[in-house]
């Protein structure tokens, strides 16, 4: 996915009118667009522009919807999602990205042809330097000669200015970068026998990467001991590598890296940091910073008044105007969902924010931000993540670990949050809520619900936290930058296709499609009236077992529909919702809040089970003793049918016997019309009892007995 900009010369369609932008930066944050229909120009203010965004009356053009347009869509074989992509295309495509990025700030005019020239051959020493000598000299000649390079290191000054051209002509879309052949070039070889490469790599590893830090020499006696042993049992003799290309193969790896397990993180830390003033900034979300805190605040369920933990706290922050951009805050563990959420949330604008939560002031940050500044957390380390960050055009900037300097602003706003706000509301807090010495039912406690939560965090991140001076802004607030920037003109990205946006930020799973839809997590998702939905079933039951799963995605924080991706026809998702019995309890909830209600089930289920043992084992003995007291015994079971068989023979001479209707008598019964039941007793089964139950645990959870049996 690419992303727009509002810029002079962008082009738009609203209510069905072309319109191109003219002028921006005017007084009161308005714009200047020329109406292509009327050909006159108008002006319109910024916050109505948003307001037919947020209502899909807007749509953007870009360049690639003219491309699209004309081409088959049976032709694009890899799909219009990046995920979607091979690996080692996803790998390529972030590796030409990579080597364009610091020229697409420079003016065309400064990208002049030695400039880009001495680039590319930076780039291909680069590229070629973690392999031996032999192999690059050998590329390095098909490169002097002009012959055909492999995809990996084929860089030149005219492929670079190719890409850029692509790049910036798709509107900063990743995925026109993807190489448009599948030849990947020559693969070279090695002198070094692969063994014997192998075996380097692991003497460095054990003899040499240490925190006692050995000796080279020593690595290379490992490296001749192994050899020495596998040759014993090899029909091949492998030679034994000099010790020159080990340390060739040392020099090749990155010297931090080395230094730091041979001396640990710490040493790379006291010698070689130095905190400055950060990174510079020079518009708004040119770079943004998100982080969770555990709050010190106990949350309870609004209905039933559980407690439910300590919420987690989401936020993510503009370095340019320190405003808060958004946040995302829920008693779900720190992970992926409150990433998800956040950015959702500090991408979209927050028109409602005066309606729907009474504050002063308009919600001012939002846009796709350049570079979103992370740490290692399990939660940012990802494909679901990198994936969307890719189609957003967004940067991952990810700190080491350890080293809360690198996203000042970020942590700074939590403790502000502990001592501006927290430090104000009365509430005890706890480390566990069920179990251990937590919660205890017989004490008060002064606890908060989630909807009260997301107001007072609301409030104070519009109508307190902007417009309190900052000392990082030369004693300006927050507010008084944003509007200052936005008055220049300098309006943040927006992803062209609003709708879009919530299925590309969520989490990837596989599937099967079955005749009644997809199963998820014990819930059920159907679409009856996609014909899309159809035909890609249709075509996948031709298919091998291991060929027929899809690739879904859904959203964690709202588990009332997912979304199916096509990858054989349309290359588009198509989305499925719950089916009607479960649609009120999925809408609105949580991936995590139903894995809890799901377990909290099982435990009934097996504590129903083992009340009802004690009633089995005594029906079980009851019927033991019924047939050993009315039990009659015979001499000869053979000779007891054989006499029953002389009384009905003689009694038929005599009269004729009538037929009796029983219930064991197959003759009379309709074999057809047990499928049709069978069916139906299935589908209602589902729809009705299995539907309900979830509604009834969350409708039926007693307090003060669940919190005592949880424990």
């Amino acid at each position: 996915m690419s992303k727009i900009f509002f810029r002079i010369g962008q082009k738009f369609q609203w209510r069905g009118i072309g319109y191109r932008i003219d002028e921006v930066g005017l007084p009161d944050q308005q714009i200047k667009v020329f109406n292509i229909g009327l050909k006159k120009h108008e002006l319109y203010g910024i916050e109505e522009v948003l307001q037919a965004y947020c209502a899909d009356d807007l749509e953007f053009e870009r360049d690639d919807d003219i491309k699209n347009k004309n081409e088959d869509p049976n032709q694009n074989q890899e799909g219009l999602d990046y995920s979607m992509l091979p690996g080692e295309k996803q790998d390529l495509i972030k590796q030409r990205y990579q080597i364009i990025k610091s020229l697409l700030d420079m003016q065309p005019s400064q990208r002049t042809t030695a400039l880009v020239q001495q680039h590319s051959e930076a780039w291909f020493e680069k590229l070629i330097s973690q392999l031996p000598l032999e192999e690059q000299e050998k590329l390095k000649l098909r490169r002097a000669t002009g012959k055909r390079m492999p995809a990996a290191y084929a860089v030149s000054d005219r492929s670079i200015r190719e890409w850029i051209r692509q790049f910036e002509r798709s509107g900063r879309d990743i995925r026109s970068l993807l190489p448009q052949t599948q030849r990947s070039g020559g693969r070279g070889k090695k002198r070094i026998h692969p063994i014997a490469d192998k075996k380097l790599m692991q003497a460095l590893e054990a003899k040499f990467l240490q925190h006692n830090r050995p000796p080279l020499t020593k690595a290379y006696e490992e490296l001749i001991q192994t050899i020495t042993y596998e040759n014993k049992f090899s029909a091949e003799p492998i030679s034994i590598p000099h010790i020159s290309t080990m340390r060739r193969r040392l020099g090749a790896m990155d010297p931090i890296d080395v230094m730091e397990r041979r001396y640990g993180k710490d040493f790379i830390k006291r010698n070689g940091r130095l905190i400055g003033e950060g990174v510079r900034v020079a518009y708004p979300m040119e770079r943004c910073e998100i982080d969770h805190s555990i709050l010190p605040i106990i949350i309870i369920d609004e209905k039933h008044h559980i407690p439910l933990g300590r919420p987690v706290l989401t936020s993510m922050i503009d370095t340019h105007t320190k405003l808060i951009t958004g946040f995302y805050c829920s008693t779900d563990p720190a992970g992926y969902v409150g990433v998800q959420g956040c950015l959702y949330h500090a991408i979209q604008p927050k028109l409602d924010a005066k309606k729907d939560y009474d504050t002063s002031h308009d919600w001012l940050g939002f846009g796709i931000p350049d570079t979103l500044v992370v740490d290692n957390g399990f939660e940012f380390v990802g494909s679901s993540l990198e994936d969307a960050a890719l189609q957003l055009g967004m940067d991952i900037d990810r700190n080491d670990a350890y080293s809360p300097w690198l996203k000042p602003m970020v942590e700074r706003l939590f403790r502000t949050l502990d001592s501006q706000l927290f430090a104000n509301i009365p509430a005890a807090t706890l480390k566990k809520i069920f179990g251990g010495s937590g919660y205890d039912d017989r004490r008060e406690y002064r606890c908060l619900t989630e909807k009260v939560l997301n107001r007072i965090l609301t409030v104070f991140f519009v109508d307190i936290y902007p417009y309190d001076a900052h000392r990082g802004l030369d004693g300006r607030c927050p507010a008084e930058v944003w509007n200052a920037e936005i008055e220049r003109g300098r309006l943040p990205a927006l992803p062209p296709d609003n709708q879009e946006l919530k299925g590309l930020l969520g989490r990837k799973f596989t599937r099967k499609i079955h005749h009644y839809g997809i199963d998820f997590e014990n819930l059920r998702y159907q679409n009856t009236e996609s014909k899309d939905l159809f035909k890609l079933r249709t075509k996948l039951t031709t298919l091998s077992a291991s060929e027929q799963q899809v690739t879904i995605k859904v959203d964690p924080t709202d588990l009332g529909s997912i979304y199916v991706f096509d990858h054989i026809y349309s290359k588009k998702f198509i989305p499925l919702v719950a089916v009607p019995s479960l649609q009120e309890y999925a809408s609105g909830l949580s991936l995590y809040a139903h894995h809890s209600i799901h377990a909290y089930q099982q435990q009934l289920i097996r504590e129903s089970a083992k009340s009802h043992e004690i009633s089995l084992i005594e029906a079980r003995n009851r019927l033991n003793e019924i047939i050993s007291r009315d039990l009659v015994t015979v001499g000869s079971m053979r000779k007891a049918r054989r006499a029953k068989r002389l009384i009905v023979h003689s009694d038929s001479k005599t009269k004729q016997t009538e037929k009796i209707d029983h219930p064991n008598d197959r003759s009379a019964f309709n074999y057809d019309d047990l499928g049709t039941q069978e069916q139906e007793m299935e589908t209602d089964n589902y729809s009705e009892s299995e539907g309900s139950f979830f509604s009834e645990v969350v409708d039926e959870w007693d307090v003060t007995n669940n919190i005592l049996e949880l424990r």
